[in-house]
């Protein structure tokens, strides 16, 4: 048993030996499905504290929306069970209440998810390539003072929702693919001190 034994042992050697690129890609497969498996649970939402488990879901939507895995710096994202410590995630109060994302190599579509974030105060998105529209339901957003969208390639209408948020002071939708004209309903925003809507393709009402 012992011959036998001995010469399974060489023959898998061989194999391996045989089967070098194989076997090395199996391996690399086999630790990549580690590594999702361990982010697949510190992904849990429902394991959250720092913030509900509704705004921790908005933010991994926003994370898939505008392809996370190829941020310029992701760091913290989807791996661990704090997102305010995550790379531009500031947290008060328990709730989620800036993202600072610029030039950050985020493309795709901005989630209109967001409108979750109730608490949410400074939305800085500016310099990445991000595509579609704006969503309309950022104009629930009503504790909203910062909005900048601006150097992106979104498309589309300004929507007239944002003149509900009355709060905000400045808005910079500039350099980007936009169209239509600039909405009447901005005019309501009544504390804003700076607008920037130019390098757009915008015309009068």
């Amino acid at each position: 048993m012992s011959h036998i034994r001995y010469a399974t042992e060489i023959f898998d050697l061989q194999f391996i030996l045989d089967h070098k690129a194989e076997v090395h890609l199996l391996k690399k497969l086999i630790f990549s499905l580690i590594g999702l498996t361990f982010n697949a649970s510190a992904l849990d939402c429902n394991q959250v504290t720092e913030i509900p488990s509704t705004e921790c879901e908005v933010l991994v939507t926003l994370y898939n929306s505008t392809n996370g895995d190829n941020w310029t710096d992701n760091n913290g994202w989807l791996e661990t069970n704090t997102p305010c410590s995550w790379k531009g995630v500031t947290c008060s109060g328990g709730h989620v209440s800036e993202l600072s994302l610029y030039y950050n190599n985020l493309s795709g579509s901005i989630p209109s998810e967001l409108s979750n974030l109730n608490n949410l105060k400074s939305l800085y998105l500016y310099d990445n390539q991000l595509t579609g529209s704006i969503p309309s339901e950022l104009g629930n957003l009503s504790n909203f003072t910062w909005l900048h969208l601006y150097s992106n390639s979104l498309t589309g209408l300004i929507p007239s929702e944002l003149g509900n948020l009355t709060h905000l002071t400045f808005l910079s939708l500039a350099n980007s693919d936009l169209t239509g004209s600039i909405p009447t309903e901005l005019g309501n925003l009544s504390n804003l001190t700076m607008l920037f809507l130019d390098g757009n393709q915008l015309g009068a009402n």
